[in-house]
């Protein structure tokens, strides 16, 4: 029986790097995402491969599910080959008498005892296990010298507003065309070709003040895990409206992917001011003060991020 584990959640092999496991989390993510994905069971994906991620980005935790895998891939083939020696001790069937004499004359053919015999399946397996034993020795250095656990920022996906449009009239036709396909496109979950249209317009019109053009320009470059490009966008957005709450959580989560904690966590502060109630922007307030070592605060930001279960949709 093949033991279905993380890294076939995620869809990368056992030895897969930190940022191979983060990149194949974003795929998946924009695959299963319930917002996107219309299945019946995106729910309960989108929480296996939360689940997955977590523990497999983190190097501790990842360590110890590696060594708990090792057990129970052991003790699975220990009960193979005790099943396979118990079929093997038992005795040929009787064979049934035949009316055919000549037939039953055969002389039968005498079982030849073996040595002692390894399978190919437990030599795989002893070779696995020396895998797994040196991936922990290199995670343990690893973590000897510092490197810190790295955890994505929560970012909101993408509802349309309420209100009006946000497209507002632009010098030119072409320009009204192209934002308002990459708005439908952001809307339906196509995120390369929303910012595919974002782009064609600033393109033709670096100097453009529109907010909402820079705003969802960012909004699908963070779901892409473009973080640096997010936040110049961000930043243009807040040139325009510095008292822009949402577009500050934005930056934020922006930092907290680029590894930015410290910056992060200003920008989140200054966003909760006016979104005290918005449960991504707490989540992502956590995250930094964890990898800052601030456990206590970090474990009050993810309590109120609970508590402002419904949260906002970030727009």
């Amino acid at each position: 029986m093949t033991i279905i584990t993380h890294y076939h959640t995620i869809g990368v092999s056992s030895d897969a790097t930190t940022e191979e496991i983060t990149a194949a989390f974003r795929r998946k993510a924009k695959q299963w995402h319930p917002d996107v994905c219309r299945y019946p069971d995106a729910e309960e994906r989108m929480k296996e491969i939360n689940e997955a991620a977590e523990i497999l980005c983190n190097p501790v935790r990842r360590s110890k599910y590696d060594e708990s895998l090792a057990r129970e891939t052991f003790l699975e083939q220990n009960d193979h080959d005790r099943i396979w020696r118990e079929q093997a001790k038992q005795p040929n069937p009787p064979r049934s008498h035949s009316k055919n004499p000549r037939r039953d004359s055969r002389p039968s053919i005498k079982t030849v005892k073996m040595g002692p015999w390894v399978s190919p399946a437990t030599v795989r397996f002893a070779a696995g296990c020396f895998a797994v034993i040196f991936v922990v020795i290199i995670l343990s250095v690893m973590m000897m010298t510092g490197v810190s656990m790295v955890k994505l920022p929560q970012i909101p996906p993408y509802n349309p507003p309420q209100s009006s449009p946000v497209t507002s009239t632009v010098s030119s036709g072409i320009y009204s065309q192209y934002i308002e396909q990459g708005n439908k496109l952001l809307e339906e979950g196509d995120y390369e070709g929303a910012l595919r249209m974002y782009d064609a317009v600033i393109a033709r019109n670096p100097d453009i003040a529109q907010k909402d053009v820079w705003y969802n320009r960012g909004i699908a470059q963070n779901i892409l895990g473009r973080y640096q490009d997010a936040s110049q966008s961000f930043d243009h957005v807040l040139a325009m409206a510095p008292g822009d709450s949402l577009a500050l959580g934005q930056k934020g989560a922006a930092l907290l992917g680029l590894g930015r904690y410290n910056d992060a966590l200003y920008y989140t502060d200054q966003a909760l001011v006016e979104n005290s109630d918005s449960e991504w922007i707490w989540n992502n307030r956590g995250i930094a003060l964890k990898n800052l070592g601030q456990q206590k605060e970090a474990r009050a930001a993810f309590d109120n991020a609970l508590v402002f279960k419904t949260g906002r949709s970030g727009f």
